[in-house]
């Protein structure tokens, strides 16, 4: 089980619901959440949509980055523009078993 899958090269940050088996789940603990953190350089695509499994889309105009911080049993993902707004703050917990 994997609970956080980053990947890049799309113009744009989304970040899907947890997904297991193409359907939305209660939690990461039980699915998948899909980050696809682009926009690093000047293009962009204007007809980009959100999909209905995107919880939050978000099509870039300007670079962005990523901070992950990880404290016990907590995971923090913060998203920036390249000004330095926050386009997307988000945690997962990881309960012992």
């Amino acid at each position: 089980h994997v609970d956080i899958a980053f990947s890049g090269h799309e113009q744009v940050y989304a970040r899907t619901y947890p997904l297991y088996n193409n359907e939305k789940v209660d939690g990461a603990s039980q699915g998948t959440i899909y980050v696809t953190a682009g926009k690093s350089g000047t293009k962009a695509y204007q007809s980009s949509k959100a999909k209905p499994w995107d919880e939050v889309y978000n099509p870039l105009d300007e670079p962005i980055y990523l901070t992950v911080e990880v404290k016990h049993s907590s995971m923090e993902v913060k998203v920036f523009t390249g000004q330095g707004s926050v386009i997307d703050d988000w945690r997962i917990e990881k309960l012992s078993e």
